[in-house]
């Protein structure tokens, strides 16, 4: 017996605004705040450069997006009508591959991660509760361990296991897969690979991902998500509490210390941080203003032989997480904000256009994946390997689901189902 599923359609959603709205809800009215409550001042000549270099960066990324789409309107052909049949056909080929390649990224994620534990992953985890001094424990981990392995440990963890659980859970939902145990697996092995070294946003990841997926796979009311939503940050909130004294070894906390640390968590750590250190680690280095560094100790430079600058190396500040803004100007100054800043626009237009010709089950992921980058340029960077792996991954991803010749986004995309 078939079954018919109405999907939600890809043209709905416009990842180019995602970054635009994130622009504004994580870092323009934090700034203001910060401005109204004095901890910012306007008449600092950083402070005027920092919200200068945002507006002049904003302003180049829509340019970049309006003159894409000046492009495709003026060059755009007629469009061709594809039968609901043949784009289910196209469907059902990629469906498999992605199957087949969501299963093995899931598997290869799960060896690196039991290879990173077998090698002394396990420790950290192990010397919890440890009379070890707080700072000490912290850094276990970082500049102890073969970054070559810790590479390949936070592609598996931050990109790859993602999509291959969130394309296992899609396929599942709508009944195209009726392999659990791997889904399960998966599932079992980020828990691990999120808590090895007990930092905070793995573990967000991870809870980020499921609330990601039933909110754009559900059909549930909009007050409903809502209210999810602030569930969601509670448990956020809760969670990175707890887990920032276990960071340093520490157990001398109680309900009332969780609850106090949740919220500097959701409003300092979330809304206010990534203001916070651009401010002072990248436009209130005065030795930064006529002199930027140019990559110089970006830890892009590793990838081709450069020095990389650890957690405890004399010139880390200089690759401290001071968010996308802070460190295109650090790097290239007021310049950086146009040239960069379109750049960005055509990438991110690009990507848009792309996803609006897939298949909502099979580009739900890749969707996750750029709404993580979106998140890792804002409280980490961008000249660095994390954010241009999670690139290069979204570009195959996107570029692949595609359906390649031009049709009509159907208003529901309609597929035959096994009972």
């Amino acid at each position: 017996m078939n079954q018919t599923i109405f999907i939600r359609k890809c043209s709905d959603i416009n990842v180019f605004f995602w970054f635009v709205a994130a622009y504004f809800g994580l870092y323009l009215i934090p700034f203001i705040i910060l401005v109204h409550i004095g901890e910012l001042n306007l008449e600092e000549p950083q402070t005027r450069e920092h919200l200068t270099f945002t507006i002049i960066y904003i302003i180049s990324y829509l340019a970049a997006g309006g003159i894409l789409w000046v492009i495709h309107k003026s060059v755009s052909k007629p469009t061709k009508y594809l039968s609901i049949v043949h784009i289910a056909n196209i469907f059902e080929k990629k469906r498999q591959v992605a199957n087949t390649l969501a299963t093995s990224l899931g598997w290869f994620s799960v060896l690196i991660i039991a290879i990173y534990y077998t090698v002394g992953g396990y420790k950290k985890i192990l010397l919890l509760g440890s009379n070890i001094d707080a700072w000490n424990y912290r850094i276990i981990g970082y500049d102890d361990t073969s970054r070559i392995l810790t590479a390949f440990l936070e592609v598996a963890r931050r990109i790859l296991m993602p999509y291959a659980i969130l394309t296992k859970l899609a396929l599942a939902k709508y009944q195209y897969s009726k392999n659990k145990l791997s889904l399960v697996i998966f599932i079992t092995a980020a828990i691990f690979g999120a808590i090895v070294n007990l930092d905070r946003g793995p573990i967000f990841l991870n809870i980020m991902l499921f609330f990601f997926f039933y909110f754009f796979s559900s059909n549930t009311s909009a007050a409903k998500k809502f209210a999810y939503f602030i569930l969601f940050a509670l448990i956020v909130g809760m969670i990175g509490s707890i887990v920032t004294y276990l960071q340093y070894n520490k157990f001398d906390f109680d309900l009332l210390n969780i609850y106090q640390g949740s919220f500097a968590i959701l409003i300092d750590r979330v809304m206010m941080d990534p203001v916070r250190m651009a401010e002072v680690y990248a436009f209130g280095n005065i030795s930064l203003w006529d002199n930027p560094l140019y990559l110089k100790y970006s830890r892009l430079g590793a990838l081709f032989g450069a020095q990389y600058v650890g957690t405890e190396y004399e010139f880390s500040m200089y690759v401290a997480p001071v968010g996308l803004f802070g460190d295109v100007w650090r790097n290239f100054g007021m310049p950086g904000a146009v040239y960069i800043g379109l750049c960005h626009g055509f990438i991110f237009k690009i990507f848009s256009e792309w996803l609006k010709k897939s298949n909502f089950v099979i580009t739900l992921p890749v969707y996750f994946l750029l709404f993580s980058l979106i998140l890792y340029l804002f409280y980490g960077g961008i000249f660095s390997q994390g954010p241009f792996a999670l690139l290069f991954i979204i570009f195959i991803l996107a570029w692949f689901n595609r359906i390649t010749k031009r049709s009509t986004v159907w208003h529901k995309e309609i597929f035959p189902m096994r009972a």
